[in-house]
């Protein structure tokens, strides 16, 4: 935690960089602005703010767990009234909350809108029953459309798993209830043409003699 710097409110408002703040916590959040799903102009308002009241306002948009999760990979400090260089040369108890920053501590080591550790963990098999233990949401081991249908998921809670990648050990996990109609799910690229071309041929010439009789 010493590498991680004290930044000032002085420069929030450095125009080389996007700033955002967010309970004490500093975002330096310059390369997400062309990824934001609501356009960067959304975001231009707020830079060198706290976002907290915009990022849970209903009326404009209440952000899931995943865009803060998303937001913690762009972590460049923390807030201070005064300006140390680090947070071995300052006291951090009169900068942030304590608990915060024991938590910052464990939690640094994980990627925060994946769960994993680093990019070579999505070659690493997923434990499915340790997964399904943990998490409550697909059981890998059985098909997924039953589970999708039956399992009563939140919008919130769904999209907070689908955000975490598991590598299926087996090729693809199974999806169809029924194992002579898992072949269905699985069609290649040229299947596809070849059964709509003909009909799109058929359903364009029929049209075509439908204008002609006009």
């Amino acid at each position: 935690m010493s590498t991680l710097p004290i930044i000032s409110p002085e420069d929030l408002s450095d125009p080389r960089r996007c700033l955002v703040t967010l309970n004490n916590r500093v975002y330096n959040i310059t390369q997400f602005l062309p990824d934001h799903p609501g356009g960067a102009d959304l975001i231009q308002p707020y830079l060198g703010k706290d976002v907290s009241t915009i990022m849970t306002d209903e009326l404009s948009h209440d952000h899931s767990e995943s865009a803060y999760e998303i937001l913690e990979e762009f972590l460049a400090g923390v807030l201070s009234t005064s300006k140390p260089s680090s947070l071995a040369d300052t006291d951090a108890s009169t900068l942030v909350d304590p608990e915060f920053m024991t938590k910052l501590a464990d939690d640094r080591g994980e990627v925060y809108a994946t769960g994993l550790s680093c990019e070579e963990d999505l070659n690493v098999p997923t434990n499915i029953t340790a997964d399904y233990a943990k998490h409550k949401f697909l059981d890998l081991g059985r098909p997924l459309l039953p589970q999708v249908f039956c399992g009563g998921f939140s919008k919130e809670f769904y999209l907070s798993q689908v955000h975490r990648p598991r590598h299926y050990p087996g090729g693809s996990a199974p999806l169809m209830p029924f194992a002579w109609m898992e072949p269905l799910s699985k069609t290649p690229w040229w299947m596809v043409p070849i059964l709509w071309i003909p009909g799109v041929v058929y359903g364009t010439y029929l049209a075509k003699q439908g204008l002609s009789t006009q």
